[in-house]
């Protein structure tokens, strides 16, 4: 192959890499393609909602189905905000009663109005006891967005990612320094978790108990993401 055949084809190569948002280097792959910020939306008051998509050729974000990320209501729709801000919504189990499993379709995200109405139904349910020894603390909070309850997930990379251990810091999964638990998330991202765990922490009502110690825990960055670990002080 001529030189000149060989570096252009080297160029084309690494303009079509640029394109995708990742970097080669001595053969590694770093796949940096942005995790969408919002949600998509759609029905006729924008109250449904779905995962956006991230195209992993080209890094475009797109919304599946009839939902858009600049979802518009009807004007014909007599809609109310279902939200205005993160301490509007709660997060509730869908099925009421404890599981052994805490996964974010476990999970529901509700109005005051509509956490009320459920508790209240939930008081009729019979659950049997979890078929294991310890449960599993859920990682879904509820949050407003675009006037619309949702979950949001921090153990995904928008809260995790890292280079380094200095990157990560611990916190409490919750607004009350009792019957919490620590977690490791990215320094960068303290702000959002902060408010996503605790929307209110004011008017947050808490027990009368000792601070949850942090023991021996580590905050690091293993294999790209911000954990916890037992370790020396």
């Amino acid at each position: 192959m001529h030189i000149g055949s060989t570096w252009h084809a080297s160029l084309l190569f690494a303009f079509v890499l640029a394109a995708c948002g990742q970097t080669h280097e001595f053969g590694e792959t770093h796949d940096v393609c942005p995790e969408p910020e919002s949600l998509c939306f759609g029905g006729v008051c924008c109250h449904e909602t779905a995962s956006a998509i991230v195209d992993d050729v080209t890094c475009e974000t797109s919304c599946p189905g009839e939902t858009s990320l600049t979802c518009t209501p009807s004007p014909s729709a007599f809609c109310v905000p279902e939200c205005e801000e993160p301490a509007d919504c709660q997060f509730r189990r869908r099925d009421c009663c404890p599981g052994c499993t805490a996964d974010e379709e476990d999970y529901i995200a509700l109005t005051d109005e509509e956490a009320r109405e459920h508790d209240s139904a939930c008081a009729a349910v019979r659950c049997p006891s979890p078929m294991c020894r310890e449960l599993t603390r859920p990682t879904v909070r509820a949050t407003c967005q675009s006037e619309v309850c949702v979950l949001e997930d921090f153990a995904t990379p928008r809260y995790l990612d890292c280079e380094v251990d200095a990157d990560c810091t611990l916190a409490l999964d919750g607004c009350c320094g009792c019957g919490g638990e620590y977690v490791s998330v990215a320094t960068r991202a303290l702000s959002r978790f902060e408010e996503l765990v605790c929307p209110n922490p004011v008017d947050a009502i808490c027990p009368d108990c000792e601070p949850t110690p942090i023991g021996s825990t580590l905050a690091v960055c293993r294999a790209g993401q911000c954990t916890t670990i037992l370790g020396e002080r």
